[in-house]
């Protein structure tokens, strides 16, 4: 019996392609299916793995401290724990934030005295009474991820926010997503590494 990936390369191949949908979701409802699509698929690589390394002792344990790994990092934990809170839960993983703008935000250097007139054109003028300009913060929609609970035991994950012991600097669900399939793509190519020829030697000296 020899080692075979192709399921869990579909399976990571199916996970780039929810990565891309999510970044041309256009509306919350697009972007809720690709993650959760996701969320399956990312976690139908390590399954498909898991299958695939039952060919020999030496890919069992391998496996088993990929599985260990994979456990620890607090990015990947959460999306494995999410995923069964998708399939096995009403719990909703993501929610949408709507976008928002502030006018006259107090800030040091920025107008505290600020008035509002409409024009004759309908438009709305701000105007600084204090001579010093007005800080308006403009903060776009997005979509967050939320904390997972799990069943048994009712412990808690929240969203990530490091990998790999280092801290992320960015965790919105498509960065949260790019490092997944990264860590994915390792996991696949370090198998393919360590076992390919070992498995090609043991099938020849079959024939």
């Amino acid at each position: 019996m020899t080692m075979d990936l192709n399921k869990s390369r579909d399976r990571l191949e199916w996970a780039r392609d929810d990565l891309s949908y999510l970044k041309k979701a256009t509306n919350f409802r697009q972007f809720e299916r690709a993650w959760n699509d996701f969320l399956t698929h990312a976690n139908g690589a390590f399954v498909q793995l898991e299958v695939a390394c039952k060919c020999s002792e030496q890919t069992r344990q391998w496996y088993a401290g990929q599985k260990q790994r994979r456990q620890d990092d607090q990015l990947m934990q959460y999306l494995h724990e999410a995923r069964n809170a998708d399939e096995h839960s009403v719990e909703k993983v993501t929610q949408f934030h709507p976008g928002s703008v502030m006018i006259g935000k107090q800030a040091e250097g920025y107008s505290n005295e600020i008035s509002f007139s409409q024009g004759p054109d309908g438009r709305m003028d701000v105007q600084s009474l204090d001579g010093k300009p007005v800080l308006i913060e403009v903060r776009k929609p997005e979509v967050r991820l939320r904390p997972v609970t799990v069943k048994r035991g009712g412990k808690v994950y929240g969203p990530p926010k490091s990998h790999l012991g280092a801290s992320l600097e960015d965790t919105s669900p498509i960065a949260i997503a790019e490092k997944a399939v990264e860590f994915i793509s390792g996991v696949l190519a370090e198998a393919e590494a360590k076992f390919a020829y070992t498995m090609a030697r043991k099938t020849h000296s079959r024939t």
